[in-house]
């Protein structure tokens, strides 16, 4: 294993292969902010992540490094669409060092989104579309899916805390304030996107109204 950090300047990871997926836990379980809930099992683990791979435009690993006793920290850049999207995973391996649980922190919200609902429109035909965003032909429009996609990335911060000990007080409490103000961002956009296409507009239809259709269809996620 490779290992990159800020003063190895003169180290790559051009070629850095994450050797953890050939070793996967029968029972090995993949989360993240992309996702809505869990997805269990080998099987599901690679093709999320294949999905996820085949759509990466460019990828540099800024950082590789164990965690604790179990657990190796990965972190890096990507394009999706000519967009911009970093990431942060945390890997955990059980006591035979398999790989045991898989945890995948995206930003921006934006690139988050747009990730999401690409992987949910490559893996339509299979039972793992249903952890990602829809697209407008599989539920009509995406806003209502921002919310479980918020609680999902709430929900391993204690996890992703745990796993990174031992750290200060001070880091636990400014991770978790980062990872938890991700969370809200995304509740806070889901609920002003509701509200303005609930509200009743002058045209007497619910979040259309007159001389605004393209802002409430761009709101909405639904084409102009």
């Amino acid at each position: 294993m490779t290992y990159l950090g800020s003063g190895d300047a003169a180290r790559s990871l051009t070629d850095y292969y994450p050797s953890w997926l050939d070793n996967l836990a029968d029972d090995v379980t993949i989360e993240g902010s992309a996702m809505d809930g869990v997805a269990q099992g080998p099987e599901a683990v690679r093709t999320i992540l294949v999905a996820i791979r085949t759509l990466y435009e460019h990828q540099e690993f800024n950082f590789v490094g164990p965690v604790g006793d179990n657990g190796l920290l990965e972190d890096y850049t990507a394009q999706v669409r000519g967009e911009s999207i970093s990431c942060v995973v945390l890997v955990t391996r059980n006591a035979a060092g398999q790989t045991q649980h898989i945890v995948a922190n995206y930003r921006p919200r934006s690139s988050l989104l747009l990730l999401s609902r690409l992987v949910g429109e490559k893996l339509a035909d299979t039972p793992y579309a249903e952890h990602f965003a829809a697209s407008e032909s599989r539920n009509g429009s995406t806003h209502d899916r921002q919310h479980p996609a918020a609680m999902a990335h709430a929900i391993p911060t204690r996890q992703v805390l745990t796993s990174l000990e031992p750290i200060t007080a001070d880091n636990r409490r400014i991770i978790s304030q980062e990872w938890l103000a991700e969370a809200f961002t995304m509740w806070g956009t889901a609920a002003t996107v509701i509200a303005a296409t609930a509200a009743p507009g002058r045209s007497g239809h619910a979040g259309v109204p007159m001389g605004h259709n393209g802002e409430a269809a761009i709101m909405a996620g639904r084409p102009i």
